[in-house]
């Protein structure tokens, strides 16, 4: 049975809201917790690591049982990371002085890990599961528009509905899990390895996984990169107008890998990459605020795209039993440009 296009998007797009969403909301959280920056800080760290250990495993239960039992996982995985985001009390202000860890920073941790987990294996499931460049494209679209907007998002849904609901967003995902529900399990339901190693020896494989690193350490570099060198500006100044060149990249990333199919891809991934390199250079050569923000839309554009038109041949470098393997060590590559990008930057 073929998933709706929209579900793909669904199921994909609100990891964003736990990658981005927290950005600026850390100290409301820290208030509302008694807990110092450094300890909610973590909320941030224990997401990142908990798409990196799920997205592996569920690539690997993809391919041993298929879309719907996966789905079913992960949806359950992000429903009960949840509730523990939302479970227990709220400090009143002027409560109690801030602590490095208080016992509901914990709990709210414990809650973000599982969001991860599960929101890795509903986003691995719908890169899997695209099959065509446009609905791939679709796919990793999703992900990206969701995280341009999803500070102010997250930042409007804590001031209308409380932090807690703002952390809630990833749960969203599981609106689409009913699309899976009517995908069969594998006819040959054997443990396959999480990492094959003729997809290891695939030069095709590891090149376009480490490119699709390449553009996004570049992209997240960036959007921690940028604020600095806006000199004279507020952070709600330089919050909104970055959320426009990364929204223009997102969106425009789905008619690219829409249009991938029509171009050889030698001659698209040579355009994104250098896009790339240029938004790099021009962020150390100027601190005029629109050349910046063309940079990085560019880079945004060209992580985006890349993601799309790379997940393509990472795909189609693997044997058929071996797809969901691959589908979840490429996604690992390109998400740990979250961390490497603004760790390579400090």
């Amino acid at each position: 049975m073929r998933v709706p296009g929209a579900a793909l998007a669904v199921l994909a797009g609100p990891m964003s809201f736990g990658i981005a969403g927290p950005a600026l909301i850390l100290g409301d959280v820290a208030a509302g917790l008694g807990a110092s920056a450094e300890g909610v800080a973590w909320l941030v760290t224990v997401f990142g690591w908990g798409i990196a250990l799920g997205t592996p495993l569920a690539s690997w239960l993809l391919g041993y049982r298929g879309a719907r039992v996966t789905g079913l996982v992960a949806g359950a995985l992000a429903l009960a990371g949840t509730l523990l985001v939302v479970a227990g009390p709220t400090l009143a202000p002027g409560g109690p002085e801030p602590v490095a860890n208080g016992p509901g920073l914990g709990l709210v941790l414990l809650g973000r890990a599982l969001q991860a987990l599960g929101a890795a294996g509903l986003s691995t499931a719908a890169m899997s599961l695209a099959g065509t460049p446009r609905r791939m494209g679709l796919a990793t679209a999703s992900l990206a528009v969701v995280g341009s907007v999803a500070p102010l998002v997250s930042s409007l849904v804590a001031g209308a509905l409380g932090w807690r609901a703002a952390l809630a967003l990833p749960v969203l995902s599981v609106l689409a899990v009913p699309a899976l529900l009517g995908q069969p399990t594998p006819a040959d339901a054997r443990p396959r390895a999480l990492a094959p190693a003729a997809l290891l020896r695939s030069p095709s494989f590891v090149i376009a996984s480490l490119l699709a690193l390449g553009l996004a350490v570049v992209n997240f570099g960036l959007i921690y990169a940028l604020p600095a060198r806006f000199s004279g500006w507020t952070r709600a100044e330089v919050g909104a107008a970055m959320v426009w060149p990364l929204l223009f990249g997102g969106a425009l990333s789905w008619f690219v890998v829409a249009a991938s199919t029509r171009v050889r891809r030698g001659v698209t991934l040579t355009a994104l990459v250098a896009a790339g390199i240029a938004a790099a250079v021009t962020v150390t050569l100027t601190a005029w605020p629109p050349a910046l923000l063309v940079a990085q839309a560019a880079a945004s554009l060209a992580a985006a795209s890349g993601q799309g038109v790379l997940a393509v041949q990472a795909a189609d470098a693997a044997a058929e039993a071996d797809r969901p393997a691959a589908i979840g060590l490429f996604t690992l590559c390109y998400l740990l440009g979250v961390a490497f990008g603004p760790l390579l930057l400090a």
